[in-house]
C-alpha cells in the first residue's frame, strides 16, 4: 500500500524547497500538499461522513506552525483530539525557534519539532533524516489496532 506524506505549508518558496528535497531523495511516498490549516482539516475530516479516507495511508504529516486561517497548533490540537487521527505522526517543520512554540507543540502531542534550515544543502540533510526515520525506521501504529 502506498503511503502518503501530508505537507502543510503556506510559503511558496518553502513548499517548493521541500518538494525539491523530496524529489532529490527519490521518495516513494506520495506528497499531498495543503496551503493552510483549514484545507488539511477539510481533507482529513470531510463533511457528512465518519470515515477519514486518508488516515490509513498517512505515514507522516509535516506541519508548518504559522499558517493562515488555522495555525499549526490548532491543526495539531484537532488531530490529537480525535481518536481517528491521534496516532498520525506529526512533525512540526517550522522556522520558529521560540521555546514557547516548541513547548506548546509537544504539549499538544507533536511527535517531533524541527526548525527549517535556511541553507539548501542543510535542508536536504534534514529532509533525508526525516525520510529515513519516519518512513523506514519508525514503526507506526497498526491500522487494525484500536487506540482510544
Amino acid at each position: 500500500m502506498e503511503q502518503d506524506i501530508i505537507l502543510v505549508e503556506d510559503n511558496p518558496d518553502d513548499l517548493e524547497l521541500t518538494l525539491e528535497a523530496f524529489r532529490m531523495l527519490a521518495m516513494s511516498q506520495r506528497i499531498k500538499t495543503f496551503r493552510d490549516g483549514v484545507e488539511v482539516i477539510q481533507y482529513l475530516f470531510p463533511e457528512n461522513t465518519e470515515e477519514i479516507p486518508a488516515k490509513h495511508h498517512i505515514c507522516l504529516m509535516l506541519l508548518d506552525l504559522n499558517l493562515p486561517r488555522m495555525n499549526g497548533l490548532q491543526v495539531l490540537e484537532k488531530l490529537r483530539a480525535d481518536p481517528r487521527t491521534k496516532t498520525i505522526p506529526v512533525v512540526m517543520l517550522t522556522s520558529s525557534g521560540r521555546d514557547e512554540d516548541r513547548l506548546t507543540s509537544y504539549g499538544l502531542g507533536v511527535n517531533s519539532y524541527v526548525r527549517k534550515p535556511v541553507d539548501f544543502d542543510d535542508f536536504i540533510r534534514v529532509a533525508e533524516q526525516l525520510k529515513v526515520y519516519w518512513t523506514e525506521i519508525n514503526e507506526p501504529v497498526n491500522d487494525d489496532l484500536s487506540v482510544n
